[in-house]
């Protein structure tokens, strides 16, 4: 998970939703659904927010270009997530910093019971039919447990391993903060088989490249170059994994 800071600025669009003059800050869950569903700057907001997280899913840290290329062109392959569900905490339902982008549009969801996000042959219990990011998170959230990509060291709960793509509690944490490693991975069912095996992909071309370097400082320009920024202010698919290859980077 990559942190993602959020500006002092926010978004006028959703300050707007908020004005005590006008209709003010929803109050109940029924208020938040309606008025979200009713909100027409979602565009606005969605182009705002995806420069800040440089074009990745603030959950999965796919890229949201390089994720519709693998699943499907005609829509937006995103939508705007509310970290704190908007059913249970309808006060932040137009709060900037309790909005992110992740992955999963509508077509996206009609198509996980058409096999669409499989890499392999389906396993047994159909782990692939199942949803990942804030989609899969729903109205779940436990504030003492979930880390959140806002948060500045969330990055550090977590380690890959290359083999498998799986991402995993890191070693060296405590027992409180293994169990929120465990429960945000969980959660946002971080080691979906498609997650899994995209990471796995991305980080073996990384490792075909500086498998045969010797020298340290060589394979981390390399893995530098690789998570830098590129055109129209992106980033590459996980970011976080790649860099995991090489320590100091």
């Amino acid at each position: 998970m990559r942190f993602i800071p959020k500006t002092e600025l926010g978004s006028d669009h959703l300050n707007r939703q908020n004005d005590p003059e006008k209709q003010g800050i929803p109050q109940t869950s029924a208020e938040a659904t309606a008025r979200w569903s009713a909100f027409g700057k979602k565009r606005q907001v969605r182009n705002k927010l995806l420069p800040q997280q440089m074009g990745l899913c603030g959950y999965t840290e796919f890229n949201i270009n390089d994720f519709r290329s693998k699943s499907s062109a005609k829509k937006e392959g995103c939508h705007i997530e509310h970290i704190k569900p908007k059913k249970v905490y309808p006060q932040h339902t137009f709060n900037y910093d309790n909005l992110i982008i992740s992955v999963l549009d509508d077509l996206n969801l009609q198509q996980f019971r058409q096999d669409i996000f499989i890499d392999e042959q389906p396993d047994d219990d159909n782990s692939h039919q199942l949803y990942f990011g804030g989609h899969r998170k729903g109205d779940v959230y436990d504030p003492a447990l979930f880390i959140s990509p806002t948060d500045a060291d969330c990055g550090r709960y977590f380690i890959f391993i290359e083999d498998s793509g799986e991402i995993t509690p890191a070693p060296s944490l405590t027992d409180d903060d293994k169990a929120k490693a465990v429960y945000t991975i969980d959660l946002l069912n971080l080691n979906h088989p498609y997650l899994k095996n995209q990471r796995r992909k991305r980080m073996a071309e990384i490792i075909e490249d500086i498998d045969d370097l010797e020298d340290i400082e060589e394979q981390r320009t390399i893995i530098r170059a690789e998570i830098a920024e590129y055109a129209q202010g992106q980033i590459a698919s996980f970011p976080s994994a790649v860099s995991s290859l090489v320590s100091g980077v």
